[in-house]
């Protein structure tokens, strides 16, 4: 079973990932149309299965049969297995999503750099 978590018209790119600490940003950045960025953040992913680039985003929970992924998922029961697009998957512990003006070159990412993460719009 699949519970849809967010969906987006906007363009999204795999932007940054730190395998130390887990974490992995998914950016649709500002233009004309867009005066923010728009990051959605996974923690304490243990396994990506994405294309670097989205036109349009649909995040479901997945719920239930995690087959494919059980050998990932044994170790840590709390993680959750996200779909994108259907087609493509994320095993972490959590998502958030923020909106921000950082500049093309700047992640939101890290364990004490907080820059980016304070207009958080959605949280699981």
């Amino acid at each position: 079973m699949d519970n849809k978590i967010f969906e987006s018209n906007r363009y999204f790119i795999l932007f940054d990932y730190y395998p130390s600490h887990g974490q992995l940003l998914i950016r649709s950045q500002i233009t004309d149309e867009y005066s923010k960025n728009m990051d959605l953040i996974f923690f304490d992913v243990d396994l990506i299965q994405i294309p670097t680039n989205f036109f349009g985003l649909n995040i479901s929970k997945i719920e239930g049969d995690k087959s494919l992924y059980i050998e990932f998922s044994k170790k840590n029961s709390s993680k959750n297995l996200y779909s994108l697009n259907k087609l493509s998957h994320v095993l972490a512990s959590s998502l958030k999503i923020y909106k921000n003006e950082l500049s093309f070159n700047e992640s939101s990412l890290g364990l004490t750099n907080v820059k980016g993460r304070e207009n958080e719009i959605f949280s699981l």
